[in-house]
């Protein structure tokens, strides 16, 4: 099975000294989901509370934190959704974790096609802030 690094806590949660690399399983699509090659991720106030065990995490998110990311689709299992994903596309998007990693599985309903004008760092920091404008 292929392989990915992913951004791991030491004993599930602690300080920012507890977070290290590790190598997990790359995931599969779904039908109705997208692979996805990680570009960027954001990293906000719940992200710091989750890796304190402050904050409580969905019974559906990966043990690897994060929400917010931005990337390229490697592949798409399904029809692609109303927006017609296809691989090669340059997204951003909104997961319930597992942002802190090489690649992410996500509904495509979780995501957005990247405008242009900003870059995969950019839109990264997008989907949470914008929603909790």
């Amino acid at each position: 099975m292929a392989q990915m690094r992913a951004v791991d806590i030491k004993n599930g949660t602690g300080p920012a000294t507890s977070l290290h690399i590790t190598s997990l399983p790359k995931p599969t699509p779904s039908p109705g989901q997208a692979l996805i090659k990680i570009k960027a991720f954001g990293l906000n106030r719940m992200d710091l509370l989750q890796r304190e065990g402050r904050y409580p995490v969905p019974p559906q998110a990966p043990k690897t934190l994060g929400v917010e990311f931005s990337g390229t689709i490697e592949e798409v299992n399904g029809d692609g959704g109303k927006e017609g994903f296809k691989a090669g596309d340059e997204v951003f998007g909104l997961a319930y974790g597992g942002a802190y990693a090489e690649w992410i599985v996500v509904s495509v309903r979780m995501i957005l096609k990247k405008p242009e004008h900003l870059s995969f760092v950019e839109a990264a920091g997008v989907p949470e802030v914008s929603e909790s404008c």
